[in-house]
């Protein structure tokens, strides 16, 4: 009935449709952020000294933006590793703080039971 051209011609047009129904970076961050992280990431890998700093920076500036997504993304992942650890090492820390404190009341209550126990003996001592 429709030739085999038409056909494809057919298909290739509803998967064109459908493909552009979906946003093309549903992910992606703005222009905003991948410039300003990519202007951060270029200025803190250049040598301010180097004679080659303003072509290292514009290199590295535009390695950035076209990686900028992966590069954003790992960058958040640690960000987050970082958090979680300093949240487990507050948590460790208090812990330690807390049973430092139940040690040296341990440590107050054996003392005083010990000047308790004196001042008992010393009654037997003098009666």
């Amino acid at each position: 009935m429709f030739s085999h051209k038409f056909k494809n011609t057919i298909w290739l047009s509803c998967g064109i449709c459908f493909l552009s129904s979906f946003p093309r970076f549903a992910y992606s961050y703005e222009y905003s952020v991948r410039d300003a992280f990519c202007s951060d990431y270029a200025r803190n890998r250049g040598n301010i000294y180097s004679r080659t700093f303003q072509y290292d920076l514009q290199n590295d500036y535009n390695y950035c933006m076209k990686n900028a997504e992966s590069l954003i993304r790992n960058f958040e992942e640690k960000k987050e590793l970082q958090r979680q650890k300093d949240a487990e090492r507050t948590k460790k820390y208090l812990e330690e703080q807390r049973l430092k404190k139940i040690e040296k009341q341990r440590q107050e209550e054996i003392r005083q039971r010990k000047i308790q126990d004196m001042v008992d003996n010393a009654d037997e001592l003098f009666f």
